[in-house]
């Protein structure tokens, strides 16, 4: 959290001295220098909402009273109005070169020019394939193929780092740069950065302490790959040993799988330690089908479905023994030992009875023979 604040602290000072530089020197500046110092403390104004947003979940995911956050959400409004000031004054110089340009270009060039048209898209309907055809068939629509289309920058909010998974973070967090037109390498660094929490630091301090002048953003995104993504001896011994089926699905865990195995497994081998981890009769039924890994996938999570609602699935790890039991079944378990001991217990008392009534008979054929005598013996 204090981290978090002093980034956001030092970010609020580098925009209010940019936006004060700008109010001085505005009056003496011809719109198109206006326009490029406006863009450039726009990235810083991006960078700082960003820092305002990762405080604003840190404030709420932490126990931390009320009043404060309605001073945090107070303070960092004051802010946001600033860029909302900034998007407005970046548009009116935006509309003012347009027209500057215009006057000097003849009529078709500025038809050329002036065509571009507002992004218009129409409520979401609950069904995504049929309100992407009808915002396609709308002429005002946002269409990126139309390169007279005008879009919009979009701040870049990334989730807080992803230490589990920092491949896919970064691609994710590329697509935002991508779609918010940020190439400046400082920024981008600060971006990441400011999305960092406590612990994944640690790993990056010595770049953090003494950062590059040059290559920022690629220097820190390499360390945080390499430190934190696992090693091949890693990977391969949480393949072989580790994982289980436990909550997922089939499918979850197969992708899992494959996501750790690379190119380095065949699919033959990891088909093999795949089903290792499923139930047993999920096993007997899937051994024999000759389809894809993916579609024995698919089977595979319909039959889990259908035992699921009639019984638990115990899932073993690889080399844990075959008979460990879950509690369900050692509750069954118990019972049926408790009725073996009970018809045990009937059977001896039975026995007993029969042994005493032998001794009667035996008694009876001294005294009288030709008594008829019962027989006894049993097939």
């Amino acid at each position: 959290m204090e981290t978090a604040k002093k980034n956001r602290a030092q970010q609020r000072r580098l925009f209010s001295k940019a936006c004060n530089e700008f109010g001085a020197e505005e009056a003496g500046l011809e719109t198109s220098d206006k326009l490029i110092k406006l863009k450039i403390i726009e990235e810083k104004a991006i960078l700082m909402i960003n820092l305002e947003e990762n405080v604003k979940q840190l404030l709420f995911s932490e126990n931390v009273a009320d009043d404060v956050i309605d001073k945090e959400i107070d303070d960092s409004e004051s802010y946001i109005d600033c860029w909302r000031l900034l998007q407005f004054k970046l548009q009116q110089f935006s509309l003012s070169e347009r027209e500057e340009v215009s006057s000097n270009c003849s009529v078709s060039q500025q038809n050329t020019l002036l065509r571009y048209p507002k992004i218009q898209l129409l409520t979401f309907n609950g069904d995504i394939r049929s309100w992407m055809d009808e915002n396609k068939s709308d002429p005002t629509a946002l269409n990126f193929d139309n390169p007279n289309t005008e879009i919009n920058r979009v701040a870049v909010k990334p989730p807080i780092f992803w230490r589990n998974k920092p491949k896919l973070w970064f691609l994710q967090l590329e697509a935002q740069f991508a779609n918010s037109g940020i190439s400046q390498d400082a920024t981008k660094y600060n971006i990441v950065v400011a999305a960092l929490d406590e612990n994944v630091l640690d790993f990056v301090v010595d770049i953090l302490s003494n950062p590059p002048e040059n290559e920022k953003y690629n220097t820190l995104k390499k360390a945080l790959l390499n430190r934190l993504t696992d090693t091949e001896e890693s990977r391969l011994k949480k393949l072989l040993t580790d994982l289980e089926l436990g909550d997922k699905s089939p499918s979850d865990l197969l992708r899992q799988m494959k996501s750790l195995a690379g190119n380095s497994i065949s699919d033959e081998i990891i088909k093999s330690l795949w089903l290792q981890r499923l139930p047993q009769q999920t096993q007997a039924i899937l051994t024999i089908s000759n389809d894809t890994l993916d579609k024995i996938a698919e089977m595979a999570d319909k039959i889990i479905a259908v035992y699921s609602s009639s019984e638990i699935c115990q899932v073993t790890k690889v080399g844990s023994l075959p008979n460990s039991a879950s509690s369900f079944d050692r509750n069954k378990l118990d019972v049926l030992q408790a009725d073996i001991a009970a018809l045990t217990k009937n059977l001896m008392n039975f026995l007993e009875i029969l042994g005493h009534a032998a001794n009667r008979e035996e008694m009876t054929d001294k005294e009288d023979p030709d008594l008829i005598r019962l027989d006894t013996n049993f097939a």
